[in-house]
């Protein structure tokens, strides 16, 4: 699917979802909060600092009462979080 902005670097549409998660970076465990997701990644809000390339596992409950656990890379840091590609794509 092509972005719809030229600019746009994202290949997926991301949908809007406001979701604690938990997350390890660095060996570390992080509580964040997801703002959208796509089959391709994430964006979780957080105030602690990262770096980009930095490798993550996010800890999501499903819908369903199952716990999920996806790897991922950081792709993006700006003040209000960070972005996550994951390293194998599917839904959420």
């Amino acid at each position: 699917m092509k972005p719809q902005n030229p600019q746009e670097k994202r290949k997926a549409i991301r949908h809007p979802r406001i979701k604690p998660v938990e997350f390890i970076a660095g060996g570390r465990l992080f509580l964040g909060e997801i703002s959208n997701q796509s089959h391709g990644g994430a964006f979780i809000r957080i105030k602690e600092k990262f770096q980009l390339g930095q490798q993550i596992e996010l800890i999501e409950p499903s819908d369903v009462g199952i716990t999920q656990k996806r790897k991922g890379e950081i792709v993006r840091v700006t003040p209000q979080g960070i972005g996550i590609a994951f390293h194998r794509p599917g839904y959420f």
